[in-house]
């Protein structure tokens, strides 16, 4: 891991470090700590975690030498078994693949997969709302299903409705502030009357649970026409980080809409 050339990152790669610093800030379990970050003679930006003036971990970033990207993270501190078993499971680090884990004695080496910039971005929404923080960074995430059932007052009233195309689009609150930006497409086709092909127009939404595997979040706000954003909510259902399916609830209607993943 040490043998690169040189540590300069590209500037997403400094954004992705940035928002990695930020995150903790944002992340409730790490109030009571001490978040800084600082770039070191060589190039290597480290992120340091402390509390009550003592190092609890410290995240030194190393660029790959050829393009500027991350190429591996060497954490140092407490807890660094725990650290490693945790990342050989998901082979995640903050939202990054990892190609390999190393554990010795006085620290976790971690070499990174080579990455798309789009997919951290998505990634980033998806480990917000895990976690759930209302202030998720810059990104977007898409969810693609090709069958969906219809409940009226919890009764299936609809039956599966295989090979309709739609996608659920999940992005940071598009008018600033805390909160998501949830948009349903029609991908087989534009609407009659709006001539597009968005399905849900943009609503406004914020997490209010999260309860095992299920992330449910409730529009809050009103849109252009004074109509609530309460109406409408999600819940969104996970299986080891993946999206499994997603609930369209219309509380004023006591619809809901169940979208299945794609196969």
């Amino acid at each position: 891991m040490f043998g690169f050339g040189y540590n300069s990152f590209s500037e997403e790669s400094e954004c992705l470090i940035q928002n990695v610093f930020e995150n903790f800030h944002k992340t409730p379990m790490y109030a009571a700590y001490e978040i800084e970050s600082y770039r070191n003679p060589n190039g290597v930006i480290t992120l340091m975690v402390s509390k009550n003036g003592n190092m609890i971990n410290r995240f030194d970033f190393y660029a790959d030498g050829q393009e500027g990207k991350i190429g591996s993270i060497a954490i140092y501190g407490t807890s660094l078994r725990g650290h490693a078993d945790a990342i050989r499971a998901s082979m995640k680090i903050f939202g990054l693949p990892v190609s390999d884990v190393s554990y010795e004695y006085d620290l976790v080496d971690v070499t990174l997969e080579d990455y798309s910039v789009n997919i951290l971005k998505k990634t980033s929404i998806l480990e917000s709302l895990l976690s759930g923080n209302n202030n998720p960074d810059v990104g977007e995430f898409r969810f693609d299903s090709t069958d969906h059932i219809r409940y009226q007052n919890g009764i299936d009233v609809s039956g599966h409705n295989y090979g309709c195309h739609r996608q659920i689009e999940i992005k940071n609150n598009i008018n600033g502030g805390e909160g998501y930006t949830v948009t349903i497409f029609n991908l087989d086709g534009n609407h009659p009357l709006w001539g597009s092909n968005v399905q849900m127009a943009p609503k406004q939404m914020k997490i209010i649970n999260v309860v095992d595997n299920i992330i449910s979040l409730r529009g809050f706000g009103y849109d252009m026409m004074g109509s609530p954003f309460s109406d409408y909510g999600i819940d969104i259902y996970f299986d080891n980080k993946e999206i499994e399916k997603i609930k369209l609830k219309m509380f004023d209607r006591n619809i809901e809409l169940e979208y299945l993943k794609h196969e």
